[in-house]
């Protein structure tokens, strides 16, 4: 019960005085992500001891949201993990602006048939302990 009612705090507190800024001339010529503009303002300290703002950990929870909302939408997805040697390739072969990181790519569709059942090894045969 203690979990849900923390839960129930950090969904109703108001953060949106936390999020807003100023727009800066200066901020126009240069683009920087929204976690160094929190990054710049005191109050991301204030702001960081209520909501955790790991770039990994936001990445993560926004593609468990995608991924829930496109299950509940009768459509079936495979998210693919990029290995940073490839990022330079990728952003050029799609136009990605440079100062974005690539995490995954979710490919999404129609699902055509059920997944086949993996095959589930035992944990001795996928751990090994060399003593």
């Amino acid at each position: 019960m203690a979990l849900l009612h923390k839960i129930g705090q950090v969904l109703t507190m108001d953060l949106t005085k936390d999020l807003k800024f100023k727009k800066n001339h200066e901020e126009d010529l240069k683009q920087t992500t929204f976690i160094d503009q929190l990054k710049k303002r005191r109050s991301i300290y204030v702001l960081g001891k209520r909501v955790h703002l790991s770039q990994v950990y936001l990445a993560e929870l926004i593609q468990y949201a995608v991924w829930t909302c496109l299950a509940d939408a009768g459509l079936g997805a495979s998210l693919q993990h990029y290995n940073p040697s490839i990022d330079a390739d990728i952003s050029k072969v799609f136009e990605i602006p440079k100062h974005w990181l690539l995490r995954a790519q979710l490919v999404f569709g129609s699902i055509e048939e059920k997944a086949a059942e993996k095959e589930h090894y035992k944990d001795e045969e996928r751990f090994m302990i060399y003593a």
